[in-house]
C-alpha cells in the first residue's frame, strides 16, 4: 500500500484540478477529463479509506474538503468577478428598497453600504460593457431603473397596509417606466428599448421585383436591396445641485423630487434630439435634419399652415407606399392654437384640428418641436409640423446610470453637483415613413 500521505496529497492535487477545470464554460474534452480526474479520485480514495488507523481522522478531513468545495461552489454561482449574477438571489433582492436619495448621499462621501452598495457592484459591470472606458462614477444598474419588483410573503408582509405596508417605500424606482411616460413619442408609437448591448443594426428589407412571363422565359434576377441603420449609444448627461441639507433628509418624497427631476431633464433632452439633433453634436439625427425625409414647403418666407399643407403631408407619405402603422402628427403649442382656429376651406365648417385629431390621425403636442426655424425672411419665427408612421421610430437605451460626485464646485454654497450619464440613441428605419413642414407661420 502506497504511503498515506502520499496518496492524500495525490487526491489533493486531483481535487484541485477538478476544481478548476469545473470554472467557466463547459465543452466535451472538459467533461471528458473532470470525468477522467473523477475516476481517478475515487480511486486515490479507496486505497485511503483502506487505512483502518486513519479513518477516523480521514472522515473529519472528508468533511472539511467538502464544506470547502461546497463553500466554493455557492461563491460561484453568486459572484463572477463581482458581478452579482446569481439568479435565485437576484429574484429575491426587494429593488422597492432601493433609494435612490440614500445612493447619492452615500456616493457623495464614497461609502456605499447595503442594497445600493450591491447595485453600484452591478452597475459598475454593465456600465464596462456599454463604455469600454468604464464609468466615470458610481453606478445603477437597468435592472434597479426597470425594477417591477413587489414585496410579499406570508404573515407580515407590505402587501397589506396594517401588516407593515405602511412602513415600507410604496413602489420600486421605475425609472425607465416613467422615461418613458415623459416622452411624447411612445404614446405616438414609437418603439422605447432597454437594456441594449453593442451597438444594434435595425435592418429595412428593399422591395423584390415581380414580372409576368410567357411560359419558358427566364425571370431576370433582382436582388433585394437591404439597408440598416445602426444604434449606437450616445452619450446624454444631466446635472444638478442638491445642499447637503436636503441630501440628508430621508423623506421619500425627496427621493421622488429628485428622481422626477432626472427623469425630465432626460426626457426633454431625448425628444429634442429625437426632433431636431445634430450628428455634429454628438446626438441622433433628428427626423427635421434627416435628408431622407420628405419636406412639404409652405412658402418662400413661411406660411401659416393650410387644410392643403396637412393633405400634401399625407400624400408625401403615400407616394411611397409608407403610409401604415401608427401614423400622427406631432408639432407645438404654437401650432395646435393656429390649427384648431383655421377653417379646413372657407365657409366651411370644421376646422384643421379638432379634439387630439387632424384629419382622422392622432395629433400630439410637445415643445420640443421648435418654432424658432427660419425661412427667407421670416427669421427664428417659423415652427415644423411633423407626420409620420411613429413605429419606424426606434429609441434605445443602454445600461443604467451613471452618477459623478462634484464636491468642490459649489462647495462654498455647502451644495454637491451630480452629472448623471445615460447611453442613448434613436433611429428611424425608414425615412420615407416621415414627412415634415419646417416653415410653418404662426403669427
Amino acid at each position: 500500500m502506497a504511503d498515506f500521505d502520499e496518496l492524500k496529497a495525490q487526491r489533493d492535487k486531483i481535487d484541485e484540478q477538478i476544481f478548476v477545470l469545473g470554472q467557466g464554460s463547459r465543452n466535451s474534452e472538459k467533461e471528458s477529463r473532470i470525468n477522467s480526474l473523477t475516476t481517478e479520485w475515487l480511486k486515490i480514495n479507496s486505497e485511503i479509506r483502506k487505512n483502518p488507523r486513519k479513518q477516523i481522522s480521514e472522515l473529519k478531513e472528508q468533511r472539511v474538503v467538502v464544506s470547502k468545495q461546497m463553500t466554493r461552489k455557492f461563491n460561484n454561482e453568486r459572484f463572477d468577478n463581482n458581478y452579482f449574477n446569481w439568479d435565485e438571489m437576484r429574484d429575491q433582492r426587494d429593488f422597492a428598497s432601493f433609494s435612490l436619495g440614500k445612493f447619492m448621499r452615500e456616493a457623495a462621501v464614497d461609502q456605499l453600504t447595503g442594497l445600493e452598495a450591491e447595485m453600484n457592484v452591478e452597475g459598475q459591470a454593465e456600465m464596462r460593457a456599454v463604455d469600454p472606458n468604464g464609468p466615470m462614477g458610481k453606478c445603477i444598474p437597468a435592472r434597479v431603473l426597470q425594477s417591477l419588483s413587489v414585496r410579499s410573503n406570508t404573515g407580515q408582509n407590505v402587501g397589506t397596509a396594517g401588516d407593515g405596508g405602511n412602513l415600507v417605500p410604496q413602489s420600486a424606482m421605475l425609472y425607465f417606466d416613467a422615461l418613458r411616460n415623459a416622452l411624447i413619442l411612445p404614446d405616438l408609437g414609437a418603439t422605447f428599448l432597454t437594456g441594449l448591448v453593442g451597438s444594434v443594426p435595425i435592418v429595412q428589407g428593399g422591395l423584390f421585383q415581380s414580372q409576368w412571363l410567357p411560359e419558358g422565359s427566364a425571370v431576370t434576377v433582382s436582388k433585394e436591396a437591404i439597408s440598416k441603420v445602426l444604434m449606437q449609444p450616445k452619450r446624454l448627461s444631466s446635472y444638478a445641485a442638491f445642499s447637503k441639507q436636503l441630501l440628508k433628509q430621508t423623506s421619500l418624497g425627496i427621493d421622488q423630487m429628485i428622481q422626477n427631476s432626472l427623469i425630465y431633464a432626460n426626457a426633454e433632452a431625448i425628444q429634442r434630439a429625437i426632433i431636431n439633433g445634430l450628428a455634429e453634436n454628438d446626438q441622433p439625427v433628428g427626423i427635421l435634419n434627416n435628408s431622407g425625409v420628405s419636406v412639404v414647403a409652405g412658402g418662400a418666407d413661411g406660411l401659416a399652415p393650410t387644410w392643403g399643407n396637412m393633405i400634401a403631408l399625407e400624400s408625401e407619405i403615400a407616394s411611397y407606399n409608407a403610409d401604415i402603422g401608427n401614423m400622427g402628427y406631432l408639432t407645438n403649442a404654437k401650432v395646435r392654437g393656429k390649427l384648431k382656429a383655421t377653417l379646413k376651406a372657407s365657409n366651411v365648417s370644421g376646422y384643421i384640428w379638432e379634439g387630439k385629431e387632424v384629419n382622422g390621425y392622432k395629433a400630439a403636442v410637445s415643445n420640443s418641436v421648435p418654432s424658432t426655424l427660419s425661412k427667407g425672411a421670416s427669421s427664428s419665427v417659423c415652427s415644423a409640423i411633423i407626420f409620420g408612421d411613429w413605429s419606424k421610430l426606434i429609441i434605445g437605451n443602454w445600461g443604467g446610470l451613471d452618477l459623478v460626485v462634484d464636491q468642490f464646485t459649489l462647495a462654498a454654497s455647502s451644495e454637491i453637483r451630480f452629472i448623471v450619464n445615460s447611453y442613448v440613441d434613436a433611429q428611424v428605419v425608414n425615412a420615407k415613413s416621415f414627412s415634415v413642414m419646417k416653415d410653418a407661420l404662426t403669427a
